[in-house]
């Protein structure tokens, strides 16, 4: 067990999140920048928006400082 609670299991599911949250805001990012259509456009940058809080509030959890 860390000194923190987590333990190194808890640690592996947390980066592996981390990671997935990264790719997913980095794909709406791209698709927001491809797409002609500003309806669409709104939509995929809310959804990298969305991503981006879900992995800096995952990064504030493990103690991070932005």
């Amino acid at each position: 067990m860390q000194a923190n609670g987590l333990t190194s299991k808890d640690l592996t599911v947390l980066q592996e999140q981390m990671d997935a949250e990264y790719r997913a805001n980095r794909k709406a990012s791209t698709y927001a920048k491809t797409l002609q259509d500003p309806a669409l456009q709104g939509i995929a940058n809310t959804l990298a928006q969305h991503h981006r809080a879900r992995f800096d509030a995952l990064y504030n959890f493990l103690g991070g400082q932005n």
